[in-house]
């Protein structure tokens, strides 16, 4: 790639040119970091005290990086800067800083999030003996009831009956 073609695919990305023509433009084969969205897990919580539809959200974004011309894609969880869950350092597990304004838009975006996992809840006790998981559902089962609780305390922390009194979901 010569030195003009470099600066013509720079001036095309800060010129807002569709991924597409981008990827056109390379002369070589184009991959990405997986999606888009990285996260670290907290380092201080247990395992199980948290639950994201992360699977989800990197396949949607996967097949519109293939459907963009990506013929290789790195899935992994990176840097800490790109998804809040909790300080790198610390004494203690920190507060539940995914579930800020920033990342879920607020309180319609954690009520979507709550009757989301509320949902999966509910059809757990359907499948769970349909395959021998080795106790896997149960795990997923604790990790989104211990999310439907920290919705819960953060969202009654900032007064939004809306979510944390919704009543059956």
């Amino acid at each position: 790639m010569t030195l003009s073609s470099k600066k013509d695919i720079k001036a095309g990305l800060r010129q807002g040119y569709p991924r597409e023509e981008f990827v056109k433009r390379l002369h070589c084969v184009y991959g990405t970091s997986g999606g888009g969205v990285w996260m670290y897990p907290p380092h201080r919580w247990d395992r199980s005290s948290w639950f994201l539809p992360y699977t989800k959200r990197i396949g949607n974004a996967t097949k519109e990086d293939y459907d963009a011309g990506a013929r290789g894609s790195l899935y992994y969880l990176g840097p800490v800067s790109e998804f809040y869950m909790d300080e790198l350092f610390g004494n203690s597990p920190g507060p539940a800083g995914y579930l800020e304004d920033l990342y879920l838009g607020g309180p319609d975006g954690r009520l979507a999030y709550k009757k989301g996992l509320a949902s999966i809840l509910k059809i757990l006790p359907e499948i769970e003996n349909d395959f021998n998981d080795h106790g896997r559902v149960e795990k997923i089962k604790r990790s989104i009831i211990f999310t439907l609780m920290l919705v819960n305390t953060f969202s009654q922390g900032r007064n939004e009956l809306k979510v944390y009194r919704t009543g059956p979901l």
